[in-house]
């Protein structure tokens, strides 16, 4: 999605120092160190705009078009120094040791305190297939009626659920959309049962 690629492209500033006010050029970039099982992207469908000095939600209906197979991240890994092959599963060591130190307390509190494996993020498998889509229809941010579209783990046909109803749906009228909201995407290791949640999120 160009979207995404946009996200983590380069971004050129200006800075100076506060001692001798010199300007220099820098740049700033946002890279994934590596990837979820489970990824969810919430669409920009809002936004603050000003009328007559007062603030409101405008709804946005851009007809945006996303993947339903294959969506590819791997352009968007941050490189790696220190010889690890990305053909090899992280472990946590992975992260520890290529971390700056003073972010360990974060990578401490998610082992800890939110009992998340860090051996759950990929490197090597990067694509993604899309399996639920959330969608708003409305104008306002505090109303309007959500669908959803969604398809089996064990199914290739998607299913459209508006409240009590439920009814088949072409996979050719998910994308473009001008209501999807929240895209929820399964990692292709997972979704083929090469790689089980349970082994990544054990219950014990």
């Amino acid at each position: 999605m160009g979207s995404l690629q946009s996200l983590c492209s380069t971004e050129h500033l200006d800075a100076s120092c506060s001692q001798c006010q010199y300007s220099t050029p820098h740049t700033k970039q946002l890279s994934l160190w590596s990837l979820p099982p489970l990824l969810v992207l919430q669409l920009k469908r809002f936004e603050l705009s000003t009328s007559h000095g007062t603030y409101q939600w405008k709804k946005l209906s851009n007809s945006i078009d996303f993947p339903v197979h294959g969506l590819d991240l791997r352009g968007l890994l941050s490189p790696i120094d220190g010889g690890h092959d990305d053909s090899e599963p992280c472990t946590d060591r992975c992260f520890i040791d290529a971390l700056d130190p003073r972010v360990r307390r974060g990578i401490e509190y998610l082992q800890n305190e939110l009992n998340i494996p860090l051996s759950s993020a990929s490197r090597s498998c990067t694509k993604y297939d899309l399996y639920a889509v959330v969608n708003h229809c409305g104008r306002g941010i505090s109303s309007g009626h959500y669908t959803a579209h969604i398809r089996r783990p064990d199914e290739t046909c998607w299913w459209l659920a508006d409240d009590t109803v439920v009814t088949p749906l072409s996979e050719d009228e998910l994308s473009p959309s001008t209501t999807a909201y929240l895209l929820f995407y399964v990692r292709q290791d997972v979704a083929s049962g090469a790689t089980e949640l349970s082994d990544l999120f054990p219950t014990n």
